[in-house]
């Protein structure tokens, strides 16, 4: 799974496919197999977003969401990124 945030950098660990950081302005795209299980959640820990993955590289609009850093986890994959 990889997940692009768009007029943004992503950094990937070594060795790992998912990006631990990445910012984002007004969407976010995760490659994930359809059926999977997409959460958005807010540094505090409250869910601000839930959706079934129904394509394989889905834009997920994050225009609506403060800025702040969010936690997405999908399926068993996670990554953190800062929304400005």
């Amino acid at each position: 799974m990889y997940f692009y945030g768009r007029h943004a950098s992503v950094d990937a660990m070594p060795g790992n496919e998912v990006a631990t950081y990445s910012a984002a302005r007004e969407e976010l795209t995760v490659n994930a197999k359809p059926g999977t299980m997409v959460n958005v959640y807010h540094a505090n820990g409250a869910r601000v977003l839930s959706l079934v993955q129904t394509i394989a590289a889905a834009p997920i609009s994050v225009a609506h969401l403060p800025a702040g850093v969010y936690v997405v986890v999908a399926g068993s994959e996670t990554l953190k990124f800062v929304k400005q």
